[in-house]
């Protein structure tokens, strides 16, 4: 499986710098900009809220779907706002701009909600941990470019406007990775029953820096092997991730990718009748279609060292009877992982209202 670092420094010196990524929708006069990337659009509000949705994004098709899930959820959560879907990848904005598809950034979704003098602003995250995507979102994204111009507003230019507020990743808190761990054990039920085992796929963060967003994925893989040891009598069931480092029992950093995974599934008593992948991300984009369940086993016309390969292929290599259930299901394909994220935007406007 090849490597996709992504440096956090350069990200957070691109944003500031004013090269930032993200987002979705065409402006309401359906013109596009002249440069999507950089023009801040005009926007025509029909309602005195707005929600904007946070993605990281993707070109796959499949997410189409997940994302069109994503927004009619908060649409029924919010009927009378206006809704708008952004994506945090410079990278998937421009791919999408080159195939007729014009997206805008955060950055602009929020100095252009400033300009059209929206009375709440309400952001939720649809990334899986506090990590790098989110700290930026958060940091830079509201609180710089939308929430401190307001600071320095008069009464009469505020009139009743509130600050933005952003709403915290999935696996944010305790109770959350509980409920995540439920709802996710639950779905392989009948796998755990047989005592097959489930390795879920995470992203994660390449950088030491974001160990502690990480270490949520360390957190996860315990609440589920104590929620499936005690409903179905077994704890085979692990996490991985593509790219995340954590620290380990010496509180060294180590790389939590597929030789932790592949390491405690070796060191079983009994070995699993079949190992199902399932991915532990927003939507099955590129990671979960070629770094997970990916079949090919060369590139560019030359072949690839087994540890380059996918995890499904890697997991065949060593003997194992391996698979990804089709089609393939995201976390924002669920019902209930959305129901976490929208809880906790409506905590974030609840904290909000009451610090004003």
């Amino acid at each position: 499986m090849k490597r996709r670092s992504l440096s956090s420094l350069a990200l957070i010196g691109t944003a500031f710098a004013g090269i930032l990524s993200l987002a979705s929708c065409q402006t309401d006069t359906g013109k596009t900009p002249v440069n999507p990337i950089e023009d801040v659009p005009t926007l025509s509000p029909k309602s005195e809220t707005a929600v904007l949705l946070v993605t990281f994004g993707s070109t796959y098709p499949g997410p189409k779907v997940t994302f069109n899930r994503e927004k009619e959820f908060f649409k029924k959560k919010f009927p009378d706002a206006d809704l708008y879907f952004s994506f945090t990848s410079k990278t998937i904005i421009n791919r999408m701009h080159a195939k007729g598809e014009d997206f805008l950034a955060p950055p602009l979704y929020m100095k252009a909600m400033l300009n059209a003098k929206y009375k709440n602003v309400y952001v939720q995250s649809l990334h899986v941990i506090p990590g790098e995507e989110f700290t930026l979102l958060e940091d830079y994204y509201v609180k710089k470019i939308y929430n401190v111009p307001l600071i320095d507003m008069s009464k009469e230019e505020l009139a009743g406007r509130h600050k933005a507020v952003c709403g915290a990743p999935l696996l944010n808190d305790t109770e959350s990775i509980k409920r995540v761990a439920k709802i996710l054990a639950d779905d392989y039920a009948k796998e755990l029953e047989k005592g097959d085992a489930v390795v879920f796929v995470g992203h994660g963060n390449p950088e030491v820096r974001f160990i502690y967003a990480n270490m949520k994925y360390v957190e996860l893989e315990k609440e589920l092997k104590a929620y499936a040891k005690a409903k179905y009598g077994s704890s085979n069931i692990f996490v991985g991730t593509v790219e995340g480092m954590i620290e380990d029992e010496n509180r060294k950093p180590t790389e939590m990718a597929f030789d932790y995974v592949y390491d405690q599934i070796k060191g079983l008593t009994k070995k699993p009748g079949k190992i199902h992948l399932q991915i532990l991300m927003s939507i099955a984009g590129d990671h979960a279609n070629n770094d997970m369940a990916g079949t090919a086993t060369e590139e560019d016309g030359q072949p690839l060292d087994i540890d380059e390969q996918s995890w499904l292929n890697q997991f065949k290599a060593k003997g194992y009877d391996a698979a990804a259930r089709q089609p393939l299901k995201a976390l924002g394909d669920y019902p209930e992982i959305l129901q976490i994220w929208y809880e906790h935007l409506q905590e974030a406007i609840n904290h909000r209202d009451k610090a004003e």
